[in-house]
């Protein structure tokens, strides 16, 4: 469908929305799906794994949700957040370190053949399917046309939006997503997840100039339903998290 991308589904019943991952063509989906063969799935319903910069929830065993890891937050706030966007209670959350990672890779690859995450191209949904096509579409619109405006955007600044060349994720959106992606770039400022809801908009940047923040902030001062500023030790920068309404 597009070259140099996979594009995969999740589909969260709670929230009735499609989470659409768009993955580097190098990106290997076991990453997110090798968590499967861990032995906390058999003991709860709803399992949250985070290794390194991201985290997978699981549910009844599959991969349900994919996030983005770059707030370092405690275990309740976690909890707080997973219920408050998506209206789930997480009972376990497991810390990955890279020994574990490689076990439940490496058994993975071994064993399974079957991904539970859904391929755009064997969905049943045309309509989705033509929806999904224009998403993606204007997704590689907007990264060329970053590409060759050489005046306002460097090779360094596209792998920053790129979110490290490996993921990126996507919910549905209109125009608006462009004008923010927009003022994004002219503020200097790194995407790091994008939402898109019913009744409002919730994304995640970061900047290691506070100033920037601000001034994006103040755009859209009349449509901020929420905002948080956190220093991330890791990233050496201030993450920002934003509600918007539409």
């Amino acid at each position: 469908m597009v070259l140099g991308a996979k594009v995969k589904l999740l589909y969260l019943n709670e929230i009735k929305s499609y989470q659409i991952l768009v993955f580097d063509e190098k990106f290997d989906p076991a990453y997110l799906e090798c968590f499967s063969k861990s032995s906390y799935l058999n003991e709860y319903e709803t399992v949250l794994f985070i290794y390194k910069q991201y985290m997978v929830l699981y549910k009844d065993k599959k991969p349900y949700y994919f996030q983005k890891n770059s707030i370092n937050i405690n275990n309740d706030e976690l909890r707080n957040y997973f219920e408050n966007n998506l209206g789930l209670n997480i009972e376990y959350i497991e810390v990955v370190d890279d020994a574990s990672f490689t076990k439940y890779f490496e058994k993975y690859k071994k064993e399974d053949k079957k991904s539970y995450l859904n391929n755009i191209n064997k969905t049943k949904d045309y309509f989705l399917i033509i929806y999904l096509i224009y998403i993606v579409f204007l997704i590689i619109t907007i990264f060329y046309l970053f590409t060759f405006n050489k005046e306002n955007i460097s090779n360094k600044d596209i792998k920053e939006i790129n979110i490290d060349n490996k993921v990126k994720v996507f919910k549905p959106f209109t125009y608006l997503y462009s004008d923010i992606l927009d003022n994004l770039q002219k503020n200097k400022l790194n995407l790091n997840s994008f939402i898109y809801e019913k009744n409002s908009i919730k994304f995640i940047f970061h900047s290691t100039n506070k100033k920037n923040i601000y001034d994006f902030l103040l755009i859209y001062k009349n449509k901020i339903k929420s905002s948080s500023i956190l220093y991330n030790k890791e990233l050496k920068a201030f993450v920002c998290e934003v509600g918007l309404k539409k």
